[in-house]
C-alpha cells in the first residue's frame, strides 16, 4: 500500500473513524484519509525490513526500577495542613461528597 490517499478507499477511513468513533467532515474525512494512508504506507515499509536478528523489546530502554530511596520523614503539621484547606472540621479536613449514598464501592 503507497502513501498515497487514492490508495485507501474512502469506505475504508469512513469505516476507521467510525470505529475510532469520531464524527468526521467529508473535509477531515479527506485529511485524514490522506494522514492514515501515509501510515499505513509507513508501515509496509517497516514490513520490509529484515528484522530476524533482532531481539524483542519489552521497553526501549535498558532502565529497569529506577525508583527513589523511600526514607520515611516527618510529615506536615496538622495545623498547618488545616490552615490550607478550603474546610476543616479539626482535625478532619471537609471534602465535598462524591459518592451517591446508593451507589455502593
Amino acid at each position: 500500500m503507497g502513501t498515497s490517499s487514492n490508495d485507501l478507499p474512502i469506505s475504508t477511513a469512513r469505516r476507521v473513524a467510525h470505529l475510532a468513533r469520531l464524527a468526521l467532515t467529508d473535509a477531515e474525512l479527506e485529511n485524514h484519509r490522506s494522514a492514515l494512508s501515509a501510515v499505513l504506507g509507513y508501515v509496509e515499509t517497516l514490513r520490509e525490513l529484515d528484522l530476524g536478528d533482532i531481539p524483542p523489546l519489552a521497553h526501549p530502554s535498558d532502565a529497569t526500577n529506577c525508583l527513589d530511596l523511600d526514607d520515611p520523614r516527618p510529615g506536615l503539621p496538622t495545623e498547618f495542613l488545616l490552615k490550607m484547606a478550603p474546610a476543616s472540621d479539626p482535625p478532619f479536613i471537609v471534602v465535598p461528597k462524591v459518592v451517591d449514598a446508593g451507589a455502593g464501592a
